[in-house]
């Protein structure tokens, strides 16, 4: 394993057993499950498409089905679209459902 390189490459732990030298990735691993446990995409969504009477209409990139996080992404992509804006749109989903 070189330097910088993702060490997640050569170990496989999906149970998340072995500590990560990286404080915010357990945080994010939590989030990540509960996001796509609970569908909060798909929460934000029905409550456009309710009061506007058609749903978001999400980008996709090619390069989304490599992020590692991607139910936390599309939730950010998602909230930037319903809430209209650009950033610090995890407090305002939040605010809404408890993440």
């Amino acid at each position: 394993m070189g330097k910088g390189e993702d060490f997640y490459r050569y170990i496989d732990d999906p149970e998340d057993i072995l500590n990560c030298e990286d404080s915010i990735t357990r945080p994010l691993g939590a989030i990540e499950k509960s996001v796509r446990l609970h569908n909060h995409s798909a929460l934000i969504n029905a409550r456009y498409t309710e009061v506007y009477n058609r749903p978001l209409s999400i980008q996709v990139s090619s390069h989304r089905s490599s992020k590692k996080y991607p139910s936390l992404n599309n939730l950010i992509l998602t909230a930037r679209q319903f809430f209209g804006v650009q950033e610090s749109v995890l407090p305002l989903v939040n605010s809404i459902i408890l993440l």
